[in-house]
């Protein structure tokens, strides 16, 4: 059940996302505990776009002038944050191409672009797709090129999908693939749409123009399935933000007259997204403001859509972004083995949640994770 200051949150976050004010009558029948709605707004990783909701308020409804000041500092070290990877990214992009490799950046601060001001979206990594074959020769062109690597930061923490690096105090994350699926028919279908656009020599993507460098995006199409897809499989084991989901509502807005309906059915059914689709497309229309005709296949009439979307809406604020705030992270005991009893707990809890929700593919998630984990053991095979 949505309380008040989420009710306040999310009507400015729409506010914030689409242009316009906030319904005022909510904000002047009672007081707004301002303190609550900010950390809820950090939690969420929206801050910039609570913030220019708050400042389409008549100016009485506003929070008092000490708490606003010290929320607008935080604004300006987003812009701040966001202007420097950006530059890390033309960087990046420039040692790529110098040694014959063709990245190709995915979420982050190409979707950032899909907002009316990118440099309000909180932004987290640099993520790159370079393939297998570019994979080596990234990791070691940034290593090389960037001197502050500590001795921890000298070797790249790998696994099947990406390697994890620093370049200019960033996190840099190089894609060999670009994302793990755990049934065949998914995995072939997602590594053409792969195939198809993002590495063809002709992919026909979007460009994104930094500091005289053109860093390729991947094309709307592909977008629009794959940030379903990602914040799906981070919301399924431990949770994802807000953030995540307005990402994926403002691209679906922004490029509603070039997107085929059709083949995004098409791919959506492939990978066994259906379910997901609905879910959080209910969300992003009936809690975010996206407008119904710019959501393919939206039903606002099913209540069992409906009830699974108020549930998940609940552990996102529960939870936070990327499932910081869950409580669990506080509760994990020391010792490897510690650790992972504890996960396998609060996992399998989880799950048990998830699956009437999500018939089928949390089932399926829940059996690869429990997979890795006990090879994982089996081995004991550490984090690097």
């Amino acid at each position: 059940m949505t309380t008040d200051v989420q009710a306040r949150f999310l009507a400015l976050l729409r506010a914030g996302l689409w242009g316009g004010a906030p319904g005022t009558d909510a904000f002047a029948a009672t007081p707004t505990d301002w303190r609550e709605l900010r950390r809820l707004a950090d939690r969420q990783s929206v801050l910039g776009l609570v913030y220019d909701g708050i400042a389409a308020l008549p100016a009485p409804l506003r929070p008092q002038t000490p708490l606003l000041r010290q929320w607008y500092a935080q604004v300006v070290r987003i812009e701040h944050a966001n202007l420097y990877m950006d530059e890390a990214l033309a960087e990046l992009c420039r040692l790529y191409r110098a040694i014959g490799l063709r990245p190709v950046l995915l979420k982050g601060q190409g979707v950032a672009r899909c907002y009316a001001n990118p440099l309000r979206r909180q932004c987290g990594d640099i993520d790159l797709y370079v393939g297998r074959r570019g994979f080596r020769g990234a990791n070691e062109i940034v290593l090389a090129a960037d001197s502050g690597n500590s001795a921890q930061d000298a070797r790249p923490k790998t696994s099947p999908k990406h390697a994890l690096l620093r370049y200019r105090g960033v996190v840099v994350e190089n894609h060999r693939i670009v994302a793990q699926l755990h049934d065949r028919r998914s995995r072939r279908h997602f590594a053409a749409m792969v195939a198809e656009q993002l590495e063809a020599p002709a992919v026909p993507g979007r460009r994104l123009a930094l500091d005289g460098c053109e860093v390729v995006l991947p094309p709307a199409r592909f977008d629009a399935v794959f940030l379903l897809l990602h914040l799906f499989v981070h919301f399924l084991p431990e949770g994802v933000g807000v953030r995540q989901i307005c990402d994926w509502a403002r691209l679906l807005h922004v490029y509603r007259a070039e997107l085929d309906r059709d083949k995004l059915r098409e791919d959506v059914a492939a990978l066994g997204l259906g379910r997901p689709w609905a879910v959080f497309g209910h969300i992003a229309v009936a809690c975010l403001g996206l407008p119904r005709d710019e959501f393919p296949s939206f039903d606002g009439r099913d209540p069992q859509t409906a009830e699974a979307a108020r549930q998940v809406l609940d552990m996102v604020f529960d939870e936070g972004n990327f499932g910081f705030f869950n409580g669990r992270r506080e509760e994990r005991p020391a010792g490897f083995f510690g650790r992972k009893l504890h996960s396998y707990r609060w996992k399998t809890r989880r799950f048990r949640k998830l699956e009437p929700l999500f018939p089928g593919i949390a089932r399926k998630t829940r059996w690869q994770w429990f997979r890795s984990g006990l090879w994982g053991l089996v081995t004991l095979r550490r984090p690097e």
